[in-house]
C-alpha cells in the first residue's frame, strides 16, 4: 500500500488534509484555524492503514517524512503485538522515503476525545475540573471517524457535544474524515486506530493527548488469539506516540464503576451524559439522549440505581423504560464479561435474594402444580368410581338354569323368574331395589364379559 501526495490546504474556510491510499484519497476538514498546527508527516495515515496493511500482509511504502519513533514503535514492538492476538495478521515492511527525529514546534496543547460517555468525562474530572498543573487539558476533540454510520446521528451527539463544552473554557476541535472508507474493520474492536491516527495531524498543537481506557488495569490483558486489541491497550496506545506527541491511557486506574461515581459528581452528566449503543434514539434530537434499554444504558443505570443517583439524570435517560428491562438486565449478567461482573459484585446480596425469591417461588409453583395433579388425579379417580358405580347400577344376574341362550349375545327367560343385582344373597331375602320379576320368555342382551358359572350377567 503506497502513501503519496499529501495535501494541507484551504478551502471554502475550511482546513483540508489528503492523501493518496494507493487509488484512494483519505481527507480530513476541520476548522481552519488549526490550520497551522498540521504538520507534513504521513504519521496519522499509517497508523490509519496500518491494521488493514496486516490483515492483507500488503507492504506500506511512504512518499514523505515518517515520525521515525513511530516507525520503530511499530516495528519492532507493536507489529509483534498485534500478530499474537491476531495470528492471521501478518508482519509486513514499512519503507520511508524521509524520517523526522523530532521538531521544536513549541506544543503546549492538551487533549482528549470528548464523546460525553463514561471514559472521556471521567478524564475531565480527572484533567479539567481538577488542578493538574502541565497535564491539564486545553482542547477536547471529537473525530467522525467510524463510531456513527450516520450523520445526521453524528450530528445530533456533536450537539450534545458542543452544549457540553459551552459550559466549560475548552477548545473543541471537530474533525470530520472519510476514514470509515480506508479502514473499515469494526470499529468495536479496533476504534483506537481510527481515533488515534487523527490528533497525529496536529502535532503542533498538541504535546500530550489521553485516550479513554475501555479496561482496567486489572482486567487487561494479552493472550495469543484473543483478537482482541483494547484489552491491550495499556501496551498499544504509548506505542502510538511520536517525538512530539505523547499518547496517554487515561482511566485503566479505575474499574467501570468508580469512573461513573467519579462522573456523577458533577452536575453536567446530568444534562450530557451520553453512554447510548443504540444511536437510532438520536435521529430525533427532542427525545431523551440515551435509549436506556441497550447493554450500555443498563450498564450505567443499574450503577446509578444502586447507588441511588439514578434521579438525577431522568433528563437524559427514560427511567421508567428502565425499571421494565432491569431485572431482565441483571438476571443475564456475564461471568465473562469484566463490566458485567463488577455490577454482579455490588448486586451480589440482592440478586442472591432475587434468586431465593424466585426459588421459593418456583418450589410454591412446583408444589400448586402437584397438588392440581393430585387434586385432578383425585377427581379423575372418583369420576371412574362414579362411572362404575353407575354402570354397576345397570348390572344384573340371571340363574342359568332358568335361561337358555338364543345366541352369544341373548338369553331368554324360560318361565316367570327373578333377575337379582347381588348374585350372592337369594332373592327371598333381597328388596324390590334389588330385585326384578320378568316374565316368560323375556329377552335380554349379555354383556361382553361373562366370567361366572352359575349366573348370567345382562345390562338392562
Amino acid at each position: 500500500m503506497k502513501l503519496s501526495n499529501l495535501k494541507i490546504y484551504e478551502k471554502d474556510d475550511i482546513g483540508n488534509i489528503e492523501c493518496s491510499i494507493d487509488n484512494k484519497i483519505a481527507w480530513l476538514k476541520f476548522n481552519k484555524n488549526y490550520l497551522n498546527y498540521v504538520q507534513d508527516t504521513y504519521d496519522g495515515f499509517l497508523v490509519l492503514i496500518l491494521l488493514i496493511a496486516m490483515k492483507k500482509n500488503k507492504n506500506i511504502e511512504i512518499e514523505g517524512i515518517l515520525s521515525y519513533k513511530l516507525y520503530h514503535n511499530i516495528t519492532f514492538y507493536l507489529m509483534p503485538l498485534i500478530k499474537v492476538i491476531h495470528p492471521s495478521f501478518h508482519i509486513i515492511k514499512i519503507i520511508c522515503k524521509e524520517f523526522s527525529y523530532g521538531i521544536g514546534y513549541n506544543n503546549s496543547g492538551v487533549g482528549c476525545g470528548l464523546s460525553c460517555g463514561v471514559d472521556s468525562l471521567a478524564c475531565l474530572e480527572d484533567y479539567y475540573f481538577n488542578d493538574c498543573k502541565t497535564f491539564n487539558l486545553t482542547h477536547v476533540t471529537n473525530f467522525n471517524a467510524g463510531s456513527c454510520r450516520q450523520k445526521l446521528i453524528y450530528e445530533n451527539r456533536l450537539m450534545n457535544i458542543n452544549n457540553y463544552v459551552n459550559e466549560t473554557n475548552l477548545n473543541l476541535l471537530y474533525v470530520d474524515t472519510n476514514f470509515i472508507e480506508i479502514n473499515n474493520l469494526d470499529h468495536q474492536y479496533f476504534h483506537m486506530f481510527r481515533n488515534l491516527s487523527v490528533p497525529l495531524f496536529f502535532q503542533k498543537l498538541f504535546r500530550k493527548y489521553y485516550y479513554g481506557s475501555c479496561f482496567s488495569y486489572f482486567h487487561s490483558k494479552i493472550y495469543k488469539g484473543s483478537e482482541s486489541l483494547t484489552s491491550a491497550e495499556t501496551t498499544v496506545i504509548p506505542l502510538l506516540s511520536t517525538e512530539n506527541l505523547e499518547y496517554i491511557l487515561h482511566g485503566a486506574q479505575y474499574t467501570r464503576i468508580e469512573k461513573t461515581l467519579k462522573i456523577s459528581e458533577n452536575k453536567l452528566s446530568f444534562k450530557y451524559l451520553d453512554v447510548c449503543i443504540s444511536s437510532f434514539d438520536y435521529i430525533d434530537s427532542d427525545t431523551v439522549i440515551n435509549c436506556s434499554k441497550c447493554y450500555k444504558c443498563l450498564r450505567t443505570l443499574v450503577t446509578l440505581d444502586f447507588y441511588n443517583i439514578i434521579d438525577k439524570y431522568n433528563k437524559v435517560f427514560d427511567l421508567d423504560l428502565y425499571y421494565e428491562y432491569k431485572d431482565e438486565y441483571l438476571n443475564n449478567l456475564s461471568i465473562h464479561n469484566p463490566y458485567d461482573r463488577e455490577i454482579k459484585e455490588i448486586y451480589k446480596d440482592i440478586l442472591k435474594n432475587n434468586n431465593i425469591k424466585q426459588n421459593e417461588q418456583q418450589e410454591q409453583q412446583e408444589q400448586q402444580e402437584q397438588q392440581e395433579q393430585q387434586e385432578q388425579q383425585e377427581q379423575n379417580e372418583q369420576n371412574e368410581q362414579n362411572e362404575q358405580n353407575e354402570q354397576n347400577e345397570n348390572i344384573w344376574y340371571a340363574y342359568k338354569d332358568d335361561w337358555s341362550k338364543i345366541n352369544n349375545n341373548q338369553i331368554i327367560s324360560n318361565k316367570n323368574v327373578f333377575i337379582k343385582k347381588n348374585k350372592d344373597i337369594h332373592s327371598d331375602k333381597l328388596d324390590n331395589n334389588s330385585k326384578k320379576m320378568v316374565e316368560n320368555k323375556t329377552i335380554f342382551n349379555l354383556i361382553t364379559n361373562q366370567n361366572d358359572n352359575k349366573y348370567y350377567i345382562i345390562k338392562l
